[in-house]
């Protein structure tokens, strides 16, 4: 639990953070990519 509640913190605050500015700017920047 020690180990899962340390991940946890760690995955969940990069998650929340990669998909907020992922949904915001990547969005652009990633269709055209995968379009190329």
């Amino acid at each position: 639990m020690l180990l899962g509640d340390g991940t946890s913190s760690q995955a969940t605050p990069q998650k929340v953070t990669t998909p907020s500015k992922a949904k915001k700017t990547p969005p652009k920047k990633i269709t055209p990519k995968k379009k190329k």
